[in-house]
């Protein structure tokens, strides 16, 4: 049986099971008729669903046929559909302030879910700066040692806050030991 290689089916399947030119077609009529049937059962929902990855593939002037396999799309589409949603939600819980919310609604939905991921960015937000804070207002110098064979910690700068709240935990106030420069304050 002898097929074109450049008919309409053989190029899609080409495309939709990134078949490069070098991997060549399949030998056997069998599974690539398999295929083919496969292909266009699945093809509308395919494309629909992975939409974005398909229009950035048609305006990529580096795109060849078998750079991304069809997987690769579909996560590709999954990732940018959920960032969306994301989006839209943070969006809505922020409109929710200025709009009435309906009981029962998609809107009512996506600011529950924009409250949540709101939540949960300030969360992340806050911990990550205690974490920046905490690294630099207390850098340590930390060297090995040999006559006490162990590692000396030496402090460089002092946390304020946290040697205030361990300062009224012991019951103490600490003596404050001022170091710069004179010169430098007088200007």
């Amino acid at each position: 049986m002898k097929l074109n290689k450049n008919s309409f089916t053989s190029r899609l399947y080409k495309w939709f099971y990134a078949v490069s030119e070098y991997q060549g077609l399949p030998n056997n009529l069998c599974p690539y008729f398999w295929k083919v049937v496969l292909m266009y059962l699945t093809f509308i929902p395919y494309v629909l669903f992975s939409i974005p990855v398909v229009v950035y593939d048609l305006f990529d002037k580096q795109y060849k046929n078998g750079d991304r396999k069809t997987g690769e799309r579909l996560g590709i589409s999954v990732g940018i559909y959920v960032a969306l949603f994301i989006l839209v939600a943070l969006i809505s819980a922020i409109l929710a302030l200025f709009i009435k919310v309906e009981k029962d609604t998609l809107f009512e939905f996506l600011v529950v879910g924009g409250c949540l991921f709101w939540t949960g960015l300030i969360v992340i937000g806050v911990i990550e700066g205690v974490k920046h804070l905490s690294e630099y207002s207390t850098t340590n110098e930390s060297y090995f040692d040999e006559q006490q064979d162990r590692w000396v910690t030496k402090k460089t700068k002092v946390n304020m806050t946290a040697e205030f709240i361990k300062a009224k935990y012991n019951k103490y106030c600490p003596k404050i030991d001022w170091v710069g420069n004179d010169d430098d304050e007088r200007s």
